[in-house]
């Protein structure tokens, strides 16, 4: 017999690894409000126009600014990307 899945659905020889770890649903933190942002719809979200990768990852808050990010929307991809670029 298949393990039992906490939302009552199996589809029977599932791997325990390939479930989710994600045990609680994830929560925005506000860390991106001080960015411009357009609200395009419910769906897809919010997106941030003059925001870059390298400013969340160089950020010594990285991890809240990349998690609320995945929360709320998606970076511009009209947004120059020069920075992404290896000099």
């Amino acid at each position: 017999m298949p393990a039992a899945d906490p939302c009552g659905v199996s589809f029977g020889g599932e791997d325990a690894r390939a479930r989710t770890r994600c045990d609680k649903p994830l929560v925005y933190s506000g860390s991106l409000d001080s960015y411009a942002h357009r609200d395009l719809t419910p769906v897809i979200g919010r997106e941030y126009d003059d925001l870059q990768v390298t400013d969340l990852l160089e950020s010594s808050d990285s991890n809240r600014l990349i998690k609320d990010l995945a929360v709320t929307g998606k970076l511009s991809p009209s947004a120059p990307s020069s920075s992404l670029t290896p000099p």
